[in-house]
């Protein structure tokens, strides 16, 4: 629907499956919509806004944008190479669940 020459509001049909993306992602896409939310801003420049501001703000998704278009996330963009040395104790459930994941997909992928 559009609601003046160069704004637009998006209708979606129907409901995102955000199961893709994790409680720290959602949180700071929140935070960014509600940056921008509010401006009279034209909707390709709020899209790019919001999708600049999100691939710099998240670790991950910036590395997968560098190495070009439609790039898949890797896992591995979102810890930094000295989690391998950091000490059990200091490991987040998310840290810890992720060197679980590495160690058996190395294991799978050495077997194949």
């Amino acid at each position: 629907m559009q609601t003046g020459p160069r704004n637009f509001v998006i209708i979606s049909k129907k409901e995102p499956n955000l199961d893709y993306f994790s409680e720290y992602e959602l949180k700071i896409l929140e935070e960014i919509i509600n940056r921008y939310g509010h401006r009279k801003i034209p909707q390709k420049e709020l899209s790019e806004k919001i999708c600049d501001d999100s691939h710099v703000e998240i670790k991950a998704w910036q590395i997968a944008r560098d190495k070009g278009e439609n790039s898949i996330i890797n896992y591995d963009y979102a810890f930094d190479k000295n989690l391998f040395s950091k000490p059990k104790a200091e490991l987040t459930t998310v840290e810890n669940t992720y060197l679980i994941y590495k160690y058996f997909t190395e294991k799978i992928n050495a077997v194949r």
